[in-house]
């Protein structure tokens, strides 16, 4: 169907049948996926009480292409652009079953463990931890309360330059790439899986506060992170490379 205002689209993640990537997307409230070759699965009212709004962001699991998470607007003409607090969490076999990861606590930014069994966010621009799927993909609800899944607080330690805004797992899972948000120019830094170390890579120079400005840093692969900045007075993406991961 044609989409309303702007299309929101997750990552992908292998259907386990076909061998297939699949894509979830949408430009209205309801959730549509599509395998890599055109073929159309079969679009999803999800169980959330925000099921009016449009979507915010969205990422399918990257193991199990049943589990995403996903964000809504704020109710407004699409696109609003502004969140809701909660992050939502669903197996799409069972769509009408949803968990919040957080409860109502506002979060965001959240990302995917390489392995598919958790979610990191921040809160205030410290990031969280939350134990969501279990290895054989079903939900960890031993560690569901009703009011959120147990988390664990990670860093970046008290008095580092930055705080942790965005942060993604490298490909192995052995570490963080992390950038501040809260500050224009906060450095691309790498960090420890338990928060306690850091290592400062790269000035951003970034400018602004809103997306052109901010630079989501996130690995291309164990050599290279890649990072967006105003830096030039457009917004453009920059490489870094030559760092190692250890610490010293």
């Amino acid at each position: 169907g044609s989409p309303q205002g702007s299309l929101v689209i997750s990552t992908s993640s292998i259907d386990p049948t076909t061998g297939k990537n699949v894509i979830a997307y949408a430009g209205d409230p309801l959730l549509h996926r599509t395998l890599d070759d055109g073929t159309a699965l079969p679009t999803v009212t999800l169980g959330d009480p925000e099921n009016g709004n449009v979507f915010h962001r969205m990422r399918l699991n990257p193991k199990f292409s049943n589990i995403i998470w996903y964000k809504r607007d704020q109710p407004s003409p699409d696109p609003g652009g502004v969140a809701e607090p909660e992050i939502w969490l669903v197996d799409l076999n069972s769509p009408n079953t949803v968990y919040s990861v957080a409860g109502t606590t506002p979060v965001d930014h959240a990302s995917w463990s390489p392995d598919g069994t958790q979610i990191g966010y921040h809160i205030n621009g410290v990031w969280y931890l939350a134990n969501v799927v279990n290895s054989d993909g079903t939900f960890n609800l031993s560690s569901y309360s009703g009011t959120g899944f147990t988390s664990t607080k990670i860093g970046p330690p008290q008095g580092f330059v930055a705080d942790a805004c965005y942060c993604t797992w490298a490909p192995d899972g052995s570490v963080y790439a992390c950038t501040g948000g809260s500050v224009p120019g906060s450095p691309v830094y790498l960090m420890s899986l338990d928060g306690s170390q850091t290592k400062y890579l790269s000035a951003t120079d970034s400018t602004g506060t809103v997306d052109a400005g901010l630079p989501k840093a996130r690995f291309l692969d164990m050599q290279h992170i890649m990072f967006s900045s105003d830096r030039a007075g457009t917004p453009q993406v920059y490489v870094i490379s030559g760092f190692t991961t250890t610490f010293p």
